[in-house]
């Protein structure tokens, strides 16, 4: 009889943070489900921190674990796994990250996951995830159920990878940024008339990316006042140029006549 086995995969986007089992589980009363190519996640908990999705096929279960509090520049995924016994309860633990293509944007939208790499920790030993590479029998899970759970932690959190850091929908963390005291000022991209939130950013370079021409981002302070702090009384604005949720008021950066492209949204 076949032994039935539980594998953690723990996508965790912080080089150094390994795995933790003591998230805070979704009663029973929130349980949602979500379903990608064919296989159903069962959402164990969501927040500003992470996701955590579970998938049973009624011979092994699998836990994956999204970690969404990364640092700026963070171009790869640590994956911790656990395979446990059920019957003898041995574990055995090994080491991965997934490295994605910093040239390519990933979102719950994506369906070739071929650019990235998977890196066993402990050996060096690198296997992509194309499903037609000749290495792919080696991969710890099958590439489809691996790229189905990248696709549901992304679509559940709300977010997207851009070179290889997660960003999540404002939507999804605005109180929770609102609340925090460690940063007033955050990296921001607008995708799909949306705007997605990065890493924390301290007022000096949040300052120069407020002074660029990128239409696309760049910063979201967590309030009006903070907006101001970065460009004086010198600014065009306040803009909101939709009224759906995915949009948010913002400011533009201006010296003398010069008006610069780069948003600077606030909560």
């Amino acid at each position: 009889m076949k032994k039935l086995t539980k594998r953690i995969f723990s996508f965790m986007l912080s080089l150094v943070m390994l795995f933790s089992l003591t998230t805070t589980q979704v009663s029973a009363q929130e349980t949602q489900n979500i379903t990608v190519d064919g296989y159903t996640f069962e959402v164990i908990s969501k927040d500003i921190d992470g996701v955590t999705l579970s998938y049973n096929d009624n011979t092994e279960e699998y836990v994956f674990y999204l970690d969404k509090q990364n640092e700026l520049g963070k171009a790869e995924v640590d994956i911790d796994i656990s395979q446990t016994s059920l019957l003898s309860r041995s574990e055995e633990s090994s080491d991965y990250k997934i490295k994605f293509d910093e040239n390519v944007e990933y979102t719950s939208d994506t369906e070739d996951f071929s650019s990235a790499t998977l890196v066993d920790e402990t050996t060096g030993e690198e296997y992509s995830l194309n499903p037609n590479s000749r290495f792919a029998f080696a991969i710890p899970v099958g590439i489809p159920l691996l790229a189905a759970a990248i696709e549901a932690l992304l679509a559940v959190g709300g977010a997207i990878i851009i070179a290889g850091v997660v960003y999540t929908v404002v939507e999804e963390v605005a109180e929770a940024l609102k609340r925090q005291k460690t940063y007033r000022y955050y990296a921001a991209v607008l995708r799909k008339n949306a705007v997605y939130v990065g890493g924390g950013l301290e007022t000096t370079p949040a300052k120069a990316l407020a002074y660029s021409n990128d239409s696309k981002g760049t910063v979201l302070a967590t309030s009006f006042s903070y907006a101001k702090g970065l460009v004086g009384n010198s600014y065009r604005g306040p803009e909101n140029h939709g009224s759906s949720s995915g949009y948010w008021s913002h400011i533009h950066a201006k010296k003398g006549s010069v008006s610069y492209k780069a948003h600077i949204w606030y909560l």
